[in-house]
C-alpha cells in the first residue's frame, strides 16, 4: 500500500505539501492538490482512519506547564485559566516539572497532545518550544522571552508595582535585609531578587553576599530549613525578604520555634499575597498582583482558542495576541500587614 512519501518521492514535493494536498489545504494550489490526488489514485493510496480522525478533530485540550503546581501562588491563576477554558467548552490540563522531571512535559510537547500549550516554568528548553511550535500548536511561555515562530511571550516587563515590599522596609528604617531565594526553576525569584538590589541599590546600601541564601525550593519546608540555617547570623540583620510568600511562611513558622519575635526581633517580607499570608501569625506584609490583572489570564485563553478555531483569521489573531501580549500592564500592590516592624521616627 502506497504511502504519503512514496507520492511525495514520485511528485517531488515535501512530503507536508502532499499531506497539505490531500486536506484541502488552501495554503497549497489547486493545481499541485489535483496532481497529488491523482497521484495518490494512481498508486491506491488509501489514507489511513486514525490518521484522518487526527487530522480531522482537535483535542479540545489546553496544557498548562509548570514547575510546581503545588504552589499556593499558582493557585489563582489556575483557577482563572481552568474557569476560561471551561466556558469554551475545552479541558485543562496541569503538567508539573518538579525537581526536573520534564519528560512528560517533553513529550506533550513533542507528540503535540494538546491545541495549546501555556508555559510557566524555565525547565522547559527554549530549543523544544522553537522546534515544536506551529501554526496549529501555538505555544505561550510566560515569564521570558523565547524567540521563534508561532511562539508567544509574556515577560512581565510591563508590571507596575508603586512600592516593593524591600523598598517599604528600607522606609521604615531598615537597612540590614537579608534575601532569601526559592526554586532555581521558579521565574519570580529572579524578579523579587532584581528588585531587592535595586532597592537597596537605590538607597546606597551596601549588598552583603553574605546574607543572600538559597532554599533550594519553594515551599513551606525549603523556608524552614534554610531559615533554620540563617539562625547564627539572625542577630546581624533587621529583615528578611523571602522571594515566595510560601518560604517566608516556613521561616517565620521555624523563627517562632526559636522564639525570635516578628516583628520586634525581625521583619519578614514575601512575595506573591497567596491567602495563607493573611492567616499565619503575625499576618505577613508582601505583594502580589491586583484582582484585575489576574483577568489577563482568561484573556489569554480567549486568544489561545481563537487562533484554534478561526485557523483561516490565523494571521490577524495573532497579531491581536502579540499586541495583547505586549500592551498588557500586569498590577501588583503592596499588601502591609504585621510583619514589618514600623518606623518610629
Amino acid at each position: 500500500m502506497a504511502s504519503i512519501k512514496d507520492i511525495a518521492k514520485a511528485l517531488g514535493l515535501s512530503v507536508s505539501t502532499v499531506s497539505l494536498a490531500l486536506n484541502d489545504k488552501p495554503r497549497v494550489s489547486k493545481e499541485t492538490r489535483d496532481l497529488v490526488k491523482a497521484k495518490a489514485k494512481e498508486l491506491k493510496y488509501v489514507k489511513s482512519g486514525i490518521a484522518a480522525d487526527l487530522q480531522r478533530k482537535r483535542t479540545n485540550l489546553i496544557l498548562f506547564i509548570v514547575n510546581d503546581a503545588s504552589r499556593s501562588f499558582f493557585s489563582t491563576i489556575i483557577n482563572h485559566l481552568q474557569r476560561a477554558t471551561s466556558a469554551f467548552g475545552y479541558d485543562f490540563l496541569i503538567c508539573t516539572t518538579y525537581g526536573n522531571h520534564n519528560a512528560t512535559a517533553e513529550r506533550f510537547i513533542k507528540e503535540h497532545r494538546a491545541d495549546a500549550i501555556i508555559i510557566y516554568t524555565s525547565t522547559v528548553a527554549d530549543d523544544l518550544i522553537i522546534e515544536n511550535a506551529r501554526e496549529d500548536f501555538p505555544i505561550v511561555v510566560l515569564g521570558r522571552e523565547v524567540t521563534g515562530d508561532y511562539v508567544y511571550c509574556y515577560n512581565y516587563s510591563n508590571t507596575q508595582e508603586p512600592l516593593s515590599t524591600t523598598e517599604y522596609m528600607i522606609s521604615q528604617g531598615l537597612r540590614k535585609i537579608a534575601f532569601v531565594k526559592g526554586s532555581s526553576a521558579s521565574l519570580g525569584t529572579s524578579r523579587t531578587f532584581n528588585k531587592y538590589k535595586k532597592s537597596l541599590e537605590d538607597h546606597q546600601i551596601p549588598l552583603n553576599q553574605n546574607w543572600i541564601f538559597d532554599a533550594g525550593g519553594s515551599s513551606y519546608r525549603h523556608g524552614y530549613e534554610i531559615t533554620e540555617k540563617m539562625i547564627p547570623i539572625i542577630s546581624e540583620i533587621d529583615a528578611i525578604q523571602y522571594s515566595t510568600d510560601d518560604i517566608a511562611i516556613g521561616g517565620m513558622l521555624c523563627l517562632k520555634e526559636h522564639g525570635i519575635h516578628i516583628p520586634e526581633d525581625i521583619s519578614i517580607a514575601g512575595k506573591g499575597n497567596i491567602p495563607e499570608s493573611n492567616f499565619i501569625s503575625p499576618s505577613l506584609t508582601t505583594s502580589g498582583a491586583t484582582k484585575e490583572a489576574y483577568l489577563f489570564y482568561e484573556g489569554l485563553v480567549h486568544y489561545l482558542i481563537l487562533m484554534i478555531e478561526k485557523s483561516d483569521e490565523y494571521a490577524a489573531i495573532s497579531m491581536q495576541l502579540a499586541h495583547f501580549l505586549s500592551h498588557f500592564n500586569s498590577e501588583e500592590q503592596l499588601i502591609i500587614r504585621e510583619s514589618v516592624k514600623k518606623s518610629v521616627f
